[in-house]
């Protein structure tokens, strides 16, 4: 997939991310809340987000540098940055941009942080990605970068494709395409921020539960956030679908209780500065 096409994906679920906002919001937090506390934003630092989606970290960004500090939300797709703009109305040092995040286009040594919440994975070339942020930032700045850690640590994620894959209804991805458990392998992400000239990066492992009221919310909730499932039902017959479903609804089981599901996930922050040359 071309960065094109890719941003034209996103902009096709854009609508379902602003809906689901809460949702992933409450579900994210504490992956939200170590990337903060890497960044270590000061009142008047300029900020960078890559990937920002719709927005929440660059506004978390905002509330920590002030008025005299500023944050720069980018995202690839233009939808997804219309709904970040909609997300963070009347936040006054917060501004927006679409970019890619292997090629932004902004001034060299322009930022004092640099911050991507699951974005890293998905771009086409993630050595790209950190060359890009370490030309940005002053020296001495700050990166904070989370991923996903594998598939099956995360099966909240994962159990949809498996099952697809299971069925005969998908094809295996490419090796090492862009996908969201592509950058598991810690000594991968490592070799990344130390080929780029950062400080070799510090990893924080952040436990997360995604919790569901019920298995139907679970299904509305990925019908609207992953392109992977909308693509899928869109091309399958009505008792094929189905089949997938019972088949994900059958998997998902053992994580069921009196409140819904409460299906657990791994995701692992890395952070570094950049050093003097």
């Amino acid at each position: 997939m071309s960065q094109t096409e890719s941003a034209a994906a996103w902009s096709e679920v854009a609508a379902g991310w602003e809906r689901r906002d809460p949702w992933v919001s409450a579900g994210a937090k504490p992956v939200t809340e170590k990337l903060l506390e890497r960044l270590a934003p000061r009142p008047g630092h300029a900020i960078l987000e890559l990937g920002g989606g719709v927005g929440e970290v660059g506004r978390g960004v905002a509330a920590r540098v002030g008025p005299d500090g500023r944050v720069l939300i980018t995202d690839q797709s233009e939808a997804m940055i219309e709904v970040a703009r909609r997300a963070a109305e009347g936040v006054a040092n917060v501004s927006f941009q679409a970019a890619d995040a292997q090629s932004t286009g902004l001034p060299a040594e322009s930022f004092d942080g640099v911050v991507g919440r699951f974005v890293l994975m998905l771009a086409q070339d993630p050595a790209a990605v950190i060359a890009e942020t370490h030309r940005v930032l002053r020296t001495g700045g700050q990166v904070a970068f989370a991923v996903w850690a594998s598939a099956p640590d995360n099966p909240w994620g994962s159990t949809i494709g498996r099952a697809l894959l299971d069925l005969g209804l998908a094809e295996p991805p490419e090796p090492d395409a862009p996908g969201p458990f592509r950058l598991a392998d810690v000594d991968r992400v490592r070799l990344l921020f130390d080929s780029a000239g950062f400080d070799h990066p510090i990893l924080d492992e952040v436990p997360i539960a995604m919790r569901y009221a019920s298995f139907d919310e679970y299904w509305d909730v990925t019908c609207d956030l992953a392109m992977s499932l909308r693509n899928a039902l869109r091309e399958l017959p009505e008792k094929r679908a189905e089949e997938l479903r019972s088949l994900v609804r059958e998997r998902l089981a053992q994580y069921e209780g009196d409140d819904g599901l409460e299906i657990p996930g791994l995701a692992r922050v890395f952070s570094s500065r950049k050093l003097p040359r």
